[in-house]
């Protein structure tokens, strides 16, 4: 009877510990990502090189699906980074993305790509 009890008390337990789960590590909202990478990056830049540019061809329809989702661009830190995010933003805006919604964040781990990361 006891052992009865254990498996009806498994699944509440599962709960419990699903739900510390989730006030201990909330959901960020951070739903897609897409990476640039810095080799993508060097070529020439025109409007057409930028459509072959998978990951931000994906990073803008997605972005295009909601107009309250921001567009959080993680780049290398230091002025090379800083200047590699801000163009990267111009470009954004000319494919239609508000300034207003791009949000720039230095810390990027990785010095050879900028990530896109879709915020809902």
């Amino acid at each position: 009877m006891n052992h009865l009890n254990d498996r009806q008390s498994l699944p509440a337990l599962v709960l419990r510990g699903l739900t510390i789960l989730l006030v201990m590590f909330p959901c960020t909202g951070i739903a897609d990502s897409w990476h640039i990478s810095a080799e993508e990056w060097s070529r020439p830049r025109s409007g057409h090189s930028l459509v072959a540019m998978e990951g931000l061809v994906n990073a803008v329809q997605a972005f295009n699906q909601s107009n309250k989702s921001q567009l959080l661009v993680r780049y290398p830190g230091g002025e090379e980074g800083a200047l590699w995010a801000s163009e990267l933003k111009d470009w954004l805006v000319s494919l239609g993305v508000p300034s207003s919604r791009i949000k720039l964040r230095p810390g990027q781990s990785s010095h050879e790509h900028i990530t896109l990361m879709l915020k809902k």
